[in-house]
């Protein structure tokens, strides 16, 4: 009970927190979720939305008809990943010292 105290929202009362931990039968995780009214979505419906998102994205920023739009875009996923590389290989040889 005293975890679900410290990670209730600070806006409800200790019995108000009780009433509904008791509710939940003492389920610490669904106390939380009824606290900070957290809707609990299935995976595939996650995965979907990640799915439309990605597409959505992609189609916004990739003309993919135009040949020279194709190889910039390339080019720019290699230049990030070569600068992410090479900071993290500065991050390790940092912590190497």
């Amino acid at each position: 009970m005293d975890e679900v105290i410290k990670q209730a929202p600070n806006d409800i009362a200790v019995e108000d927190i009780e009433v509904i931990f008791k509710k939940n039968k003492e389920n610490v995780i669904d106390t939380l979720i009824d606290l900070w009214n957290i809707e609990v979505k299935d995976a595939k419906d996650v995965k979907a939305e990640n799915n439309e998102a990605a597409a959505d994205a992609a189609d916004a920023e990739f003309d993919f008809t135009n040949p020279e739009t194709k190889w910039d875009n390339i080019r720019n996923i290699c230049d990030a990943y070569d600068i992410e590389m090479q900071a993290h290989l500065n991050r390790l040889k940092g912590n190497s010292n």
